[in-house]
């Protein structure tokens, strides 16, 4: 008995994109690596495919094993691409259709009713993924509460979420899920059903924060998450990997321009400092700090940052915290840009309207019981409503200096 499609049309949003070359063989290798042995053929599938890249990794990771590759996507002329893109070898073949996963989902892998057949439902042994990331604020308030409704969603929806929903589903105990998503999920109140989802049915092998590496032009953190579907349990020891920019540091060792570099110094350790192009990145490791309930935000912190948190908690009177509510602090990914304390040597139709300038203080600029009075204080370009109850953007068209001033350091 078939199930008619209750997700909204997202048709425009969930269409091709491009995963950079290092980072598609990166996380094609870290899922073959928690790949059993066995010779069986592989289901493998790629439900928003674009190009086909993440496939073509996984297949030239595999070696010629013997695997079936399932590559969904909206757009025809990525489905073309990603056909000529992936070439099966041996006992090896792939299948494309341009498709909707998310309509795919509820048409077949939706929770089943009373008359289904579970044995026909189909099941993927690997899922390698580049979830379309289209938050509330461009979905709208009646798609997000539609795609909450259909995705028992909870919090602010993405549509990055529902995919992990549908790919849970997908996925057969046992399979391994390789995905590229952003970071925000972990560390804000927002990403809650997610974290459970994660925690619920999945055994995390290997977390990477890839920070502000920016391998992508949308201004987001990326992360990848390696896991297998089943065997949870709270306690499981999380590995973790943390890349972000530094301070430069010719001390650093050097790899060169190629920012594909980057991966080589991810997941074997021993490499503090690396500097690409002359752009220092501090690389740590540690493991996750598992929270006291399953939905509160995730900790990655190294071991020395852990010694140094409960060290302030063992001696410290009271906390920030403890005084006024404290929000996730400000993400710019191009802290140079948004962040100085020259704006005043500016040229003048690049100096951002004033009322834009918000004073910033940090650790290194506050002391018992005030912030310094005699340190420079940066201020923060800040084009967002202040007077807003919720985080809205201000229009740039009455802001002509700072819209100048953003459109002087576009990439």
């Amino acid at each position: 008995m078939g199930r008619a499609a209750t997700t909204p049309s997202h048709q425009k949003l969930t269409g091709a994109h491009f995963t950079p070359p290092g980072l598609a063989r990166f996380l094609a290798a870290r899922i073959v690596k928690h790949l059993p042995s066995r010779p069986a053929p592989l289901e493998i599938w790629d439900p928003s495919c674009g190009d086909g890249s993440l496939l073509a990794a996984i297949q030239e990771a595999l070696l010629a094993r013997s695997a079936h590759f399932h590559g969904l996507d909206t757009e025809a002329h990525s489905i073309t691409s990603a056909r000529l893109n992936l070439r099966p070898v041996n006992s090896q073949t792939a299948s494309f259709a341009q498709a909707d996963f998310l309509d795919y989902y509820t048409q077949n892998l939706a929770p089943a009713d009373l008359f289904s057949d579970e044995r026909q439902r189909a099941s993927a042994d690997v899922i390698i993924a580049n979830p379309p990331y289209v938050r509330t604020q461009v979905l709208g308030a009646s798609v997000a509460r539609r795609l909450a409704a259909a995705f028992n969603l909870t919090g602010r929806v993405d549509l990055y979420h529902a995919f992990m929903v549908a790919m849970t589903s997908l996925l057969r105990p046992g399979g391994i899920i390789g995905v590229i998503a952003s970071n925000r999920f972990m560390f804000t109140q927002a990403g809650a059903s997610i974290r459970e989802l994660w925690l619920k049915n999945y055994k995390i092998l290997e977390i990477f924060d890839l920070g502000d590496t920016k391998f992508f032009k949308a201004a987001v953190l990326p992360c990848i998450i390696i896991a297998r579907k089943g065997a949870t349990g709270k306690g499981n020891q999380i590995p973790f990997t943390r890349i972000y920019e530094s301070t430069f540091d010719p001390q650093a060792h050097v790899l060169g321009k190629d920012r594909d570099a980057l991966f080589e110094c991810l997941g074997n350790g021993g490499v503090p400092k690396v500097t690409i192009n002359k752009t220092t990145f501090k690389i740590a490791t540690g493991i996750l700090d598992h929270p006291s309930s399953i939905s509160d935000t995730w900790s990655l912190r190294d071991p020395a940052e852990a010694q140094w948190v409960t060290s302030i908690k063992r001696t410290s009177h009271t906390l920030v915290g403890d005084v006024v509510k404290v929000k996730v602090g400000i993400k710019t990914t191009a802290d140079n840009v948004f962040i100085r304390n020259d704006w005043d040597t500016l040229p003048e139709h690049l100096q951002p309207e004033k009322e834009l300038l918000l004073p910033l203080t940090d650790r290194f600029r506050i002391e018992r019981w005030l912030p310094k009075t005699h340190s420079a204080c940066p201020r923060v370009l800040y084009p967002y409503d202040p007077t807003s109850s919720k985080r809205r953007p201000i229009s740039l068209e009455s802001f002509p200096k700072a819209a100048a001033y953003l459109q002087s350091h576009k990439r």
